[in-house]
């Protein structure tokens, strides 16, 4: 459990197809590839915003947070980390979905499963753009004129 929420799906994988043979782990063995969708969504002028709220960017921070993972999860992705100013998520493909094309690349092969994890990938993004301009604690952070111009940028960054 805290391990696949540290490494997420895919490290807890590799980690323990590494370990499976031995106790220890080795960091020669070679890993593998896989394929997923990858979400990112950055705040834009967080810098000004952090300066502006100070303490209470903690709660802005908090709902965006609330909102991004919730509709992250809700659409079969999984968040990954918040960096600085940026949300990552990734929506995997099971093995099954990619076959080796050529010299160790991999491809996706269009089955309907992996079309529909695309299609959520994009349906989640609108949904998080959707609910942060309807969403009643975002609210407070959008009707403050200090910080209106910054918040509208970021709502920008969902379009």
């Amino acid at each position: 459990g805290l391990l696949c929420l540290g490494l997420g799906k895919v490290g807890t994988e590799i980690l323990l197809r590494n370990m499976v043979s031995t106790d220890d782990f080795d960091l020669h063995k070679q890993g593998i590839k896989r394929l997923g969708v990858f979400g990112y969504c950055g705040i834009r002028n967080f810098s000004e915003i952090a300066e502006y709220l100070d303490e209470n960017v903690v709660g802005f921070v908090n709902v965006l947070a609330s909102v991004i993972h919730r509709k992250i999860i809700r659409y079969h992705g999984s968040p990954c980390q918040m960096f600085r100013e940026s949300f990552f998520s990734v929506w995997n493909f099971l093995e099954g979905d990619q076959v080796e094309a050529r010299e160790g690349q991999l491809a996706l092969k269009l089955t309907k499963r992996a079309m529909n994890m695309c299609n959520l990938s994009i349906i989640a993004f609108l949904k998080i753009y959707a609910t942060l301009i309807r969403d009643t604690e975002f609210a407070k952070y959008n009707s403050n004129p200090q910080i209106n111009v910054f918040v509208l940028k970021l709502i920008e960054i969902l379009n």
